[in-house]
């Protein structure tokens, strides 16, 4: 089976879902007004200390697509860096997982599991959807470095236009709402500038004294290609590490 890139990106939408560790990576130059603005942000989404309580995550719902096809998924991750992806597609699952060293995918069917070969670009962005923390709050093992850029509206509402810039020329917009501190947009451009993809989260939702966003849109070149639903939440269930390792190993 082949995987189509919009697949990949609807993997790494997950990972602006929840904080993470309360460490920060400031620019240069930044002052205080950047670390004003990621300080209250840590703060809206639950705080360090109820952040850094969260081991392992498993998270269920479904992607929505715009001709109304409703994909369940399950998503499962584990300190440090581990993940596993499950869509559920009639009559196969296709299962992504990072296991902290190897990205892989398999298909489930009646007759077994095949695991599916992949290329860099389809392992890298596994491997990025597997942090338990968002960027804003640890940008650690990224290389990215943080920005506060200005000041962008939304609806009429002011936002905190924070930039991510990534070693390889590509950079990561978030645009923060002034009044609340939450999310109201994440912004992936590639090294040439070229808008990617557009993450759109709302319905917020706090469980164990972590803010969760539970619905989240996917935009690519302005139109929505999928829409993220979270129906349940479960924090520190005790998930076994062989759960992100390649099927057979």
């Amino acid at each position: 089976m082949h995987l189509s890139r919009s697949l990949f990106f609807r993997l790494i939408l997950t990972s602006v879902l929840f904080g993470g560790s309360g460490f920060s990576l400031f620019s240069e130059g930044s002052g205080d007004n950047l670390e004003y603005v990621l300080d209250r942000y840590l703060e809206v989404m639950g705080g360090s200390a109820s952040l850094e309580s969260i081991v392992s995550i498993y998270l269920t719902g479904a992607i929505v697509r715009p001709e109304d096809t409703r994909i369940p998924i399950s998503i499962l991750k584990k300190r440090p860096n581990k993940v596993r992806i499950i869509q559920h597609l009639k009559d196969l699952k296709v299962i992504h997982g990072f296991d902290g060293e190897k990205a892989w995918t398999a298909i489930e069917s009646d007759d077994g599991i095949v695991l599916q070969e992949l290329d860099s670009d389809s392992a890298r962005q596994i491997i990025e959807s597997a942090p338990m923390e968002n960027l804003l709050v640890d940008v650690r093992d990224t290389g990215a470095v943080l920005e506060l850029a200005g000041e962008v509206d939304i609806a009429r509402s002011p936002c905190y236009q924070i930039l991510a810039r990534f070693p390889d020329g590509s950079n990561r917009e978030f645009l923060i709402e002034k009044e609340t501190f939450l999310d109201r947009r994440v912004s992936n451009f590639d090294s040439e500038g070229k808008l990617v993809t557009e993450f759109i989260p709302s319905n917020f939702k706090t469980v164990n004294g972590v803010l969760f966003a539970m619905k989240q849109l996917t935009r690519v070149d302005g139109e929505v290609q999928s829409t993220l639903l979270i129906d349940e939440v479960n924090i520190n269930m005790g998930i076994l590490d062989t759960l992100f390792s390649p099927p057979g190993e």
